[in-house]
């Protein structure tokens, strides 16, 4: 395990990325809604890197009553406690998911309550797993929230127009709501432009894997 652990910071440092001994090296994925964020990391999971998906962290809030939630229903009413269906979430997701795409400042709101919870358990799940030599983290508002710089590198996740409202509507996302969801975040031109790296999910899950697997060779994984 040791010998393997060296071999890949010697391979990090000969292909110039910076890597620091004993520190997992942090890789950050974004994309656009539909442009196959979870399909990159199902991907790299299979080849041993520690995955964190941040929408996973989002549901995980929204499953139980805890303090976040009480914030959500004191800042926009009863109406979003799911009263019939509380197995399963605590918030109808639906419902406020439906409030906030069609409007700006509320959305701001939701974000300004919900992400420092976000980032506070993808902080402490990412301090657990310091055993990993690659942590990826799958962060749809990456560099809408300014977050480039605490990643050793960034991706970002791409497709074209048709395949990701195709992606959208086989989700049971009404075409006007894809509209309404891809509007609310970065165009994928600038998102590509800002990344250190770029996949093209347009195609074949066998050309998503080749882009991934040419990555992580680099990186001697």
């Amino acid at each position: 395990m040791l010998k393997d652990s060296l071999v890949f910071y010697q391979n990090m440092k000969k292909a110039n990325l910076t890597v620091q001994p004993n520190k997992p090296y942090l890789i950050g994925v974004t994309g656009n809604f539909g442009t196959g964020k979870s399909t990159i990391g199902k991907i790299l999971e299979s080849k041993e890197v520690y995955v964190i998906d941040t929408d996973d962290i989002v549901m995980d809030i929204l499953r139980s009553k805890n303090k976040t939630t009480d914030k959500i229903i004191k800042a926009f009413g009863e109406s979003f406690v799911n009263k019939y269906s509380l197995e399963t979430f605590y918030i109808n997701k639906k419902l406020l998911g439906e409030l906030v795409f069609k409007n700006p400042r509320k959305r701001k709101k939701l974000e300004v309550i919900i992400h420092p919870e976000v980032f506070k358990r993808l902080k402490k799940n990412r301090n657990s797993k310091k055993k990993y030599k690659v942590i990826a983290e799958l962060v749809p508002l990456l560099f809408e929230c300014n977050l480039g710089s605490n990643y050793d590198e960034t991706w970002c996740v791409k497709c074209n127009r048709k395949t990701q409202f195709k992606r959208l509507l086989k989700k049971g996302i009404l075409h006007k709501d894809a509209v309404l969801r891809i509007k609310t975040q970065m165009p994928q031109d600038k998102k590509s432009k800002l990344a250190d790296y770029v996949i093209d999910n347009s195609g074949s899950i066998s050309s998503t894997k080749k882009q991934v697997y040419a990555r992580l060779k680099q990186m001697a994984l």
